[in-house]
């Protein structure tokens, strides 16, 4: 989907999983502490839902930064709503749309969520047109 690419949206793909749902797949370019991150989120179409979050390359710091690619961190995201962008705060998430940071990876934890937001964005900029 060229059309909605841009320098911090490197791609945009409608695929269908095992269960024939549908899914917004982006990959998605985010300014990390040590250089760019590259995220891929997997939006639910039909429940408007982030599904899923892999970073998928960095060369953040391995003892702090690089802790932005386990699981434990990754899974905060699971079935967060499109239409509300997140935030990041440092020690516990007292609202939905909270993710903790990873604790002395301040700055890759945000580059996630933004790129997170990022992603948001453009897809709800999508429904947008749609419904044009």
């Amino acid at each position: 989907m060229k059309k909605y690419e841009n320098n911090k949206v490197l791609g945009a793909y409608v695929v269908k999983n095992q269960t024939k749902e549908k899914m917004l797949v982006q990959l998605i370019k985010s300014k990390g502490y040590k250089d760019d991150i590259y995220i891929l989120t997997f939006i639910d179409i039909k429940e408007n839902k982030l599904k899923k979050v892999d970073v998928y390359k960095h060369k953040e710091t391995p003892a702090y930064g690089g802790y932005i690619e386990d699981d434990w961190f990754l899974k905060r995201f699971k079935n967060k709503d499109v239409n509300v962008n997140l935030e990041l705060v440092k020690m516990s998430a007292n609202k939905e749309n909270e993710i903790v940071a990873v604790t002395g990876a301040t700055i890759s934890s945000r580059s996630v969520i933004n790129g997170v937001n990022i992603s948001f964005d453009n897809y709800l900029n999508m429904l947008k047109e749609e419904n044009k």
